[in-house]
């Protein structure tokens, strides 16, 4: 081990020399997230995304780039060039396509999330696809696999020890200068997993050459593991997959919902079992382990049948939704890659798997065809065949108008309109501007009241308390709604050191409400959990308040954040 740390500066200094683009990229990355989170924090979510994904993904292209420039013996730094700039072309090309097609608002959080996840899966099997592409089998990517695997693990061991050493210097530096430093700690890390991680990974990549060159062995330890360990508990949960597909024969009962999450799991691994018993498939003799291997993916078959039953149960009790979307894209995946698995013809069965995810994903995540965009057009044509079957032509409907037709809903008491009324639950939660498009949605307090009595509850004149849901829908908190008010309005802002000012241990700031072209003055004791703040013709009810933060001159050395309504009289 003392050997192997003493090696560490010279097999860091040789990654730089092998993969500089990459490596520069894995630097540049620490300073674009802590840019991102730091300083852009939610103000600009477009900038920020691109903050967040740019210097990820160009760190694997420039990796994968420079692995094929190496077995190719090819030194000069065009290709790097070539796919540096069609990167950032193409990363600055997706932030209006993901902007069109993230539906004014509607799952905006969740569309930003699963764009960078997409992206960072499809960039992290670049290095493992890309260099193979042309080979005529899996031994040298099934080689290459294993020996990053193990580099892989290394490099997370050795950086989770060095980041917990890190944070107990900076520990040992705040009791000794009795500073606030718990922005370094933040720094640090980010540090530690962006750049450290990535650049000791780097270290121990094979080349190209040294893959190609080999045959993969079957390990003895290998097989001992698949025969008594991956084998029984594999064989096992397909058995009860089957006794249940006879209870579900015998009684007739469709399937319901953790189906779709149990087959997944079963056959990703049956896909990590194929692939670690590779060496198994290129024996020349029949073993057990040759068999079975080719029995397994026949033996899914019935399982993802019963996905595929379960998902049209859940469709037809509750409809399409994004994640329903990605379940069925998901349960096409596993047909081709039992089809794939099964096809012997198919020598480079990884090169397939892998490229089939990848596209998939991206077309689920980003532009017209993304689940989150397929699910807002379904839903609002939804809502739109209910107005019209109503007899309404004119949208957005009017006050009296929305209360005739969500009280016609509720009157009907079937499933379709329960159906439609859930997803207006969901637009009034989380996508009021689309709520707009087809109801009167001028006022919060207004729209809640107008749904209530559609539901034939009795509210007196003036509500006394609003509810706030969480994202969940069931309710979090209940305020009190001081007399007097006629508008509610909810209320998620960020402000910056300029967006305020501290004086005599007092926060002043303003909140401007455009639907109401009014500005709101509040001046409050600064204290550690306020419940409200007040001001002429306004009350400011807080939910959430992330504390300001103060330096060694006790002056306030932070933006702060409020969520909350504000009641205006």
């Amino acid at each position: 081990m003392q050997k192997t740390l003493k090696e560490y500066p010279s097999l860091i200094l040789n990654a730089f020399k092998r993969f500089p683009a990459a490596s520069a990229f894995a630097i540049v990355t620490s300073f674009a997230l802590i840019f991102s989170l730091d300083f852009i924090n939610g103000k600009n979510p477009w900038l920020q995304f691109w903050f967040m994904v740019y210097p990820v993904v160009a760190m694997f292209i420039s990796l994968t780039t420079s692995l094929i420039q190496e077995y190719k013996k090819n030194n000069s730094d065009k290709p790097q060039r070539i796919t540096g700039i069609a990167w950032l072309v193409i990363s600055v090309a997706l932030l209006p396509i993901i902007s069109i097609f993230a539906s004014d608002g509607f799952a905006h959080g969740k569309s930003f999330i699963a764009s960078a996840l997409a992206l960072y899966i499809t960039a992290f099997m670049d290095p493992f696809v890309i260099p193979f592409f042309k080979q005529k089998n899996d031994n040298a990517f099934w080689i290459f696999l294993h020996k990053n695997m193990v580099a892989l693990c290394t490099a997370v061991v050795v950086t989770i020890f060095l980041t917990i050493a890190i944070e107990i210097l900076i520990v040992f530096f705040v009791m000794l200068l009795g500073i606030n430093t718990y922005d370094l700690n933040v720094y640090a890390f980010i540090f530690c997993i962006a750049t450290v991680l990535p650049i000791l990974y780097f270290t121990n990549i094979p080349t190209i050459d040294e893959c190609i060159e080999k045959t993969p062995l079957e390990s003895e330890f290998a097989t001992s593991k698949f025969r008594f360990l991956f084998s029984p508990i594999f064989t096992l949960s397909i058995l009860l997959f089957y006794i249940y597909i006879v209870k579900f024969i015998v009684q007739w009962e469709l399937p319901h919902g953790m189906i779709s999450y149990l087959v997944s799991v079963s056959m990703f691994f049956m896909i990590a079992t194929i692939t670690e018993m590779y060496p198994a498939h290129l024996k020349t003799t029949a073993t057990i382990e040759k068999k079975l291997l080719k029995i397994f993916p026949i033996f899914c078959i019935p399982l993802v049948v019963l996905m595929s039953i379960s998902i049209l149960r859940r469709i037809s009790d509750y409809g399409i939704s994004e994640n329903r979307i990605y379940v069925i894209v998901l349960n096409i995946y596993f047909y081709i890659v039992i089809a794939i698995l099964l096809i012997d013809k198919i020598k480079c069965k990884s090169r397939y798997l892998a490229c089939i995810l990848g596209i998939g994903f991206l077309i689920l995540t980003i532009g017209p065809l993304s689940a989150s965009n397929i699910t807002y057009h379904v839903w609002s044509n939804g809502i739109k065949t209910a107005i019209d079957k109503e007899g309404f032509s004119n949208l957005p409907l009017s006050k009296e108008e929305t209360k005739i037709f969500l009280t016609a809903l509720q009157k009907k008491d079937d499933h379709k309109s329960a159906l439609t009324l859930s997803r207006i639950s969901f637009f009034e939660q989380y996508s009021t501007k689309n709520l707009g498009k087809f109801f009167f949605t001028d006022d919060v307090l207004d729209f809640d009241k107008i749904r209530d009595e559609a539901k034939g509850k009795v509210r007196p004149k003036s509500p006394t308390t609003l509810h706030s849901v969480n994202i969940y829908g069931h309710v979090d908190d209940i305020f009190e709604i001081p007399k007097n008010t006629s508008k509610v309005i909810p209320l998620n802002m960020h402000f910056d050191k300029d967006d305020f000012k501290v004086q005599n241990d007092s926060l002043f700031f303003q909140v401007k409400v455009k639907r109401l072209d009014k500005t709101f003055q509040f001046a409050e004791p600064i204290t550690d959990n306020p419940t409200s703040f007040s001001t002429n013709g306004a009350i400011l009810i807080i939910k959430q308040f992330f504390l300001l933060v103060r330096d060694t001159n006790g002056e306030i050395s932070s933006d702060f954040t409020l969520k909350g309504f504000l009641f205006v009289e």
